[in-house]
């Protein structure tokens, strides 16, 4: 009942209304039990004086009894027009929502706040909290100094530039993020990806100063697409990556990644190229393998696997740094047995102490890497939303999408002077920040202080450390996502068309590249939504007895059809892609024998439409009005109603014939001459034997007046 007002003009039984002044005697068919049962529902109601009787009818209200009760009771018939009428609507625009919104503070103090949002700590900041993030900072240092190397490794620069990747990004987040948890930093999926840019541009191999110089360029630029996103509020072009497609693509280029490291493992001088090379190099060239490599990878990968499955199973909360306890006994044993020179075992080499001086990108490949930058960035964003979005809930604190899009763009905009690649947020790192219990995103100045002091006293005592051991590590932290080739039959199962999203995205990273295989995956995602879009379907409705509730007549068979009336709801919003399909659908209820004489349009799913589609309702408004058929709109949403009404649509079909939902369309054509008469069957009353009415619809030819008669109740005496 709207409003939890009840009034009076027709009578529900069984769930469908009907007006009083049609129930006249000869059309009810009472059972051969109970001749009398219409009369004696009013007898009861006469008999029972602890109910108040009812009011007398409106001209716009209608008239309900529920058998579950034997009180009347009353709702009004409501269209779009009175709803408005009785209640203010704001008003709705059309807003542009790629320009900008930006706000600017009269109080220099609050933008300061809003810009740098680490000063917020400065009030509550204590001692307990330094302690705790000084720990975390120490942890994390000692895993990103053997990530950090890896990572560059497998970018294909030298493993100092991992380094640098790890410390002023990290610093520029912690003044400008919002995330307390996330960590930014070399990332092995975004360092696959600048390798493979590198290699696309033909990069000397005998250069690593100039790959190193393509990558630090592409994080400058990869920063100015992350500032036009945030400028423009594009964050929502993410959310055209399916869960399938950022899995399969995650899956494929963990495989890339695990195999770019077998040279390594294997101590093999191979080229940088696609899969399929690869694996035939390996395959050439594996009797050329380095003992010395082989042995050491086989100890790295025990010691790195069984550490990792004995943290899994204690459930440590603060992980044994296995990385770094590798990497130093790996660098010490390689400097005493002196591998390099006696087994030819390859080393990272020198490391230069210390920070590089700052340096301005090379701004003339710019054009070459706009397109590798796009993935990139779209990528980045993807995992760190996700990071964000993970330990802010976990945590529960807020977060700001636009200021996190504007500190990541700073971040690697201001790394890309400092000599530093693509930085992007590391689920497994903001992990270990998490459990140990860090207090704010301070904890990265820690990280950065101890980083530097390893650049300013340790860095040269790497350079007799092991290609291969870093290969060791790689391969270890990717060892758990290649499992996820188990999803395969579930998402089989479950829905096929995700099945070959994820497929399609896989066998393109695989094969074709990491840049290449996004795309694919979003293309495909994007083609088999635009086919599920244009054949959008429309659902038949019809009425559950004894009940208000209209169901899709294919799911419910039970379902009751209105004579001469249907009821078809639209499936989508309707635009140019589907308006054909709907047109079709549509046209074929003019074939329907009996014919109808009413078509109401449910547009309760139909979040948008536009001019395609008004155009296309219009031209069907039209053909069924050729045909003396009724159209009658049902549940518009707000900003459908708004959009038609600025099409000037209700020239078309007049405000009157737009109804909120469907059982007050149904009741307008109860209060309309040649409305629905009344069919009887027994029920029993819940909690009595007595049979009573229960309203079975039919349109009748017969006419009656739309004023309810006050002596309605005579008329069933």
């Amino acid at each position: 009942m709207t409003d939890g007002k009840k009034r009076a003009g027709s009578m529900e039984l069984g769930g469908d209304s009907v007006r009083l002044s049609e129930l006249k005697r000869p059309p009810l068919r009472p059972s051969s039990s109970h001749p009398n049962m219409a009369q004696n529902i009013w007898e009861m109601q006469r008999k029972d004086h602890t109910r108040p009787p009812p009011p007398h009818p409106s001209d716009d209200d209608v008239f309900e009894m529920h058998l579950m009760g034997s009180t009347p009771s009353y709702r009004r018939l409501r269209t779009e027009e009175k709803l408005q009428q009785e209640f203010e609507e704001a008003p709705q625009e059309e807003a542009l929502s790629l320009l900008p919104r930006i706000s600017w503070s009269a109080d220099p103090v609050a933008m300061c706040y809003g810009l740098l949002p680490a000063l917020r700590l400065l009030g509550t900041y204590n001692v307990d909290f330094a302690k705790s993030d000084l720990v975390a900072g120490v942890t994390i240092a000692v895993f990103v100094i053997p990530q950090g190397m890896a990572y560059a490794l497998l970018a294909g620069i030298p493993v100092q530039y991992g380094l640098y990747t790890s410390i002023t990004p990290s610093v520029v987040y912690t003044l400008l993020g919002t995330s307390r948890h996330m960590h930014i930093g070399p990332f092995a999926l975004i360092s696959l990806m600048v390798g493979d840019a590198i290699e696309s541009l033909g990069v000397d191999k005998e250069d690593p100063e100039a790959s190193a110089q393509v990558a630090i360029t592409m994080s400058f630029v990869v920063g100015i697409l992350l500032a036009i996103m945030a400028l423009c509020r594009l964050g929502f072009i993410v959310s055209f990556l399916s869960d399938p497609v950022l899995e399969g693509f995650t899956v494929g280029a963990s495989i890339l990644i695990c195999t770019s490291q077998i040279k390594h493992i294997l101590g093999l001088d191979i080229p940088r190229g696609s899969f399929a090379e690869t694996i035939a190099q390996i395959f050439t060239q594996i009797h050329e393998s380095n003992p010395a490599a082989v042995i050491t990878s086989v100890i790295c990968i025990g010691m790195l696997v069984s550490v990792k499955m004995y943290s899994q199973r204690r459930n440590l909360s603060i992980p044994i740094p296995i990385e770094l306890i590798v990497v130093v006994l790996s660098t010490l044993l390689s400097a005493i047995l002196n591998l390099k020179a006696e087994y030819g075992l390859p080393v990272v080499g020198e490391i230069p102490p210390g920070l590089p001086p700052p340096q301005v990108p090379d701004f003339s490949l710019i054009s070459d890497l706009f397109l590798p930058s796009l993935t990139i960035t779209v990528v980045l964003f993807v995992v760190c939303a996700s990071i964000v979005k993970t330990f802010s809930m976990k945590h529960g604190y807020e977060t700001d999408e636009n200021q996190e899009l504007l500190a990541l763009s700073l971040a690697n905009i201001i790394g890309s002077f400092w000599l530093c690649y693509p930085a992007c947020g590391s689920l497994s790192r903001s992990a270990v920040v998490s459990n140990i219990g860090a207090k704010s995103q301070l904890y990265n100045i820690f990280v950065a202080v101890i980083l530097v002091v390893t650049l300013l006293t340790f860095a040269p005592l790497l350079a007799t450390l092991p290609n291969a051991v870093l290969g060791s590590v790689i391969l270890v932290a990717f060892r758990t996502l290649i499992v996820k080739l188990k999803s395969l039959r579930t998402l089989w199962i479950v829905k096929k068309a995700d099945f070959f999203c994820w497929l399609a995205t896989f066998l393109a990273t695989i094969f074709m590249g990491t840049s290449y295989g996004l795309l694919i995956g979003f293309m495909v995602s994007i083609l088999i939504l635009l086919q599920h879009t244009a054949l959008g379907q429309i659902a038949e409705l019809a009425n559950l007895p004894g009940t208000a509730i209209y169901r899709n007549v294919k799911l419910f068979p039970g379902a009751r059809r209105l004579p001469r009336v249907a009821i078809v709801r639209f499936g989508s919003s309707i635009n140019f892609v589907n308006r054909r399909s709907y047109r079709e659908q549509l046209a074929n209820f003019l074939t329907k024998t009996p014919p109808i004489t009413t078509l109401a349009l449910d547009m309760s799913m139909a979040n948008a439409v536009d001019v395609s589609g008004i155009n296309m309702l219009r031209a069907v408004t039209k053909m069924f009005r050729e045909h003396e058929v009724q159209i009658m709109l049902v549940g518009c949403r707000g900003p459908v109603r708004a959009f038609f009404q600025r099409c000037k649509f209700s020239d078309v079909v007049g405000m009157d014939r737009w109804f909120v939902d469907v059982p007050s369309a149904i009741d307008y054509l109860h209060t309309q001459p040649g409305g629905l008469e009344l069919e009887l069957q027994e029920v029993k009353l819940e909690g009595d034997n007595r049979k009573s009415a229960v309203g079975k619809s039919s349109i009748a030819a017969s006419r009656h007046p739309r004023r309810p008669s006050r002596d309605s109740k005579q008329q069933l005496e």
